[in-house]
């Protein structure tokens, strides 16, 4: 019995000591830390900034290069939405040709004007398939710009058409 109290005794002592240590390395870790922190933040924080510009403009980069990457891509689609287009103004151009009279003339005209900008629309994605990684940018924004005219121009032609010349 003596020898069961003797190691009891002996692992509750162990297990206090223990104890003891660990609440002991907080308070000295946090004081050594405290002690090595205020040099540091500048440092680190130095080196937080560097290592997020270059992260930054990695970033860029990658996004630069992506969007590059994409130029085939964003040909094709812009090929099939003006062969789409092209499709529609010559069935407009149909309609305007069985019209008569003075909307004849006038919805000529208006498809003349669609034409023209179908025609602009043409030459900027024409530059596009030519654009090289430091023009993409500025390149693929003005196809864009000229598809979008180009879409409010039909737009604007076919319902301009529709309420003169087939009146609902």
């Amino acid at each position: 019995m003596r020898r069961t109290s003797f190691i009891l005794s002996l692992s509750l002592a162990a297990a206090v000591g223990v104890g003891c240590d660990s609440k002991d390395e907080p308070a000295a870790e946090a004081k050594s830390a405290k002690a090595t922190v205020d040099p540091e933040p500048a440092k680190s924080a130095d080196e937080q900034r560097e290592r997020a510009k270059t992260e930054t403009k990695e970033a860029a980069e990658a996004v630069r290069d992506y969007a590059f990457a994409e130029k085939a891509e964003f040909v094709a689609e812009m090929k099939t939405k003006l062969a789409e287009l092209q499709v529609e103004i010559d069935r407009l151009e149909a309609k305007v040709a069985a019209a008569t009279g003075e909307a004849k003339a006038d919805a000529q005209s208006k498809l003349d004007e669609v034409r023209a900008k179908w025609a602009v629309a043409k030459k900027k994605l024409d530059a596009v398939e030519a654009a090289s990684e430091s023009n993409w940018d500025a390149v693929k924004a003005d196809a864009k710009q000229a598809h979008d005219d180009l879409e409010k121009s039909f737009d604007t032609t076919r319902q301009w058409l529709s309420d003169k010349i087939e009146p609902k």
